[in-house]
């Protein structure tokens, strides 16, 4: 005779997505505030970034499957930081 339990466990996750921002929506919001595009700062460009990512997801396979585990993230990620990559 055996007997299940489940433990419910958390912990903390994060994550760095990178988001590319075309040319023309670049331009499209440098002539919207009137500076060149090379002028626009990242204060600029935030609301385009937060709108444009994608949030992390993990696949079924990483989540379990429903197997011996079941492992899911939250639908709601919080931005730390943003910081411009050359």
């Amino acid at each position: 005779m055996s007997r299940k339990f489940q433990v419910e466990l958390t912990n903390t996750a994060s994550a760095v997505v990178n988001v590319y921002i075309i040319d023309e929506r670049l331009e499209a919001i440098a002539a919207k505030l009137g500076v060149p595009v090379d002028e626009l700062s990242l204060d600029d460009l935030t609301d385009e970034i937060m709108a444009t990512y994608e949030e992390p997801r993990i696949c079924a396979q990483c989540g379990g499957w429903g197997e011996i585990y079941d492992f899911e993230l939250s639908e709601i990620w919080s931005e730390e930081d943003i910081t411009e990559v050359k």
